[in-house]
């Protein structure tokens, strides 16, 4: 994008190189910022073509940017002119705007350059929990006394409003939270993924129509994969299962109890709940040294369902300056409950 034009005189070439490698420059150079945990902003022209460029989307990727449009009238400038500041930094949200004046009301200053300090920003946080996520974990956990209690605060200020609202700690069936409240706090809130709450309420989507919504707070895949909506019905399993029959009666039994799988009494009865979208997948039995058993249900349709976004997380290039640690952490079942 930042090529220039064919035929370019040498001169010429020579400025629009140099602007594009101090393009490359001053984004490396926030790469480098935003890794020793500074705040970064990246400001250019609205119709800037530097936009296009692979680094310029790769950094915003990476930082998770808040793409934010600012009119210049909106800031006291009489000119024809808005700027986009991609930037971690929250709370320039605030002055998003547009250019509400009728055309030709503002000076036309095309090619004039503008230039800002800098600034000392507060440190940055990123933990790939979206492009709204901005979170705050030194606040340990509470216990449970503690939860009873705020749930008291909230319902009092609750009645107290305009609209007084009623909250629901219901815990729908096959559900361990208490959704309905969770709704509510999301819209007191003005949460950006307005279908988080209700899809699990109503039975959530596994994408195998493409069915599964927007959240409106991560961003879209950079390459789709191959889609072909096919349902395969096995009549075996795999090997691992099948010489220990023993174990998978155990295993199945388990996961039967605590309301992770549930039981159809026949194929026939399978075919007419879920008609053409049945399909009955190969069980496999994991076996690690100095761990139980796992029992792996594979459904044979991951290829078909459609995932239409998805989420950074952090890497080498966003770790804060220091000292390091890692550690791994497997949430069990978690994509059971």
């Amino acid at each position: 994008a930042l090529d220039g034009l064919p035929g370019l005189c040498p001169g010429n070439a020579l400025k629009v190189q140099e602007s594009h490698l101090l393009f490359i420059r001053c984004v490396q150079l926030l790469f480098v910022t935003f890794s020793s945990g500074g705040q970064v902003s990246l400001e250019q022209t609205t119709n800037s073509m530097a936009w296009l460029e692979p680094l310029a989307s790769h950094f915003l990727r990476e930082i998770q940017a808040d793409l934010i449009n600012i009119a210049a009238c909106s800031v006291g400038l009489d000119m024809h002119k808005s700027w986009i500041f991609a930037t971690c930094f929250r709370p320039l949200q605030a002055l998003a705007s547009v250019c509400e004046h009728p055309h030709g009301s503002h000076e036309d200053i095309r090619g004039s350059r503008d230039a800002d300090g800098p600034s000392e920003p507060p440190v940055s946080v990123q933990d790939g929990a979206g492009i709204f996520s901005v979170p705050d974990w030194s606040i340990p956990p509470r216990r449970a006394s503690e939860i009873t209690s705020l749930r008291g605060i909230f319902e009092h200020w609750l009645s107290a409003q305009a609209k007084p609202t009623q909250v629901s700690w219901h815990i729908a069936e096959g559900q361990p939270y208490c959704l309905e409240a969770l709704q509510l706090v999301s819209a007191i809130c003005s949460g950006r993924d307005t279908t988080l709450f209700p899809c699990p309420l109503s039975g959530v989507p596994a994408g195998f129509d493409a069915d599964i919504p927007l959240s409106n707070v991560l961003v879209p895949p950079g390459t789709g994969h191959p889609f072909a909506q096919e349902v395969a019905i096995c009549h075996s399993n795999w090997s691992s299962a099948e010489a220990d029959p023993v174990t998978l009666h155990q295993l199945v039994e388990e996961e039967l109890s605590k309301g992770w799988l549930f039981e159809v009494d026949s194929l026939a009865s399978a075919q007419e709940r879920f008609g053409s979208k049945l399909a009955i997948g190969k069980m496999s039995i994991v076996n690690a040294p100095g761990k139980k058993p796992r029992l792996v249900v594979d459904s044979t349709t991951n290829p078909s369902c459609v995932i239409p976004e998805t989420f950074s997380l952090p890497t080498l290039m966003t770790m804060h300056a220091g000292k390091l640690a890692g550690f791994a952490l497997d949430v069990k079942s978690a994509h059971k409950t």
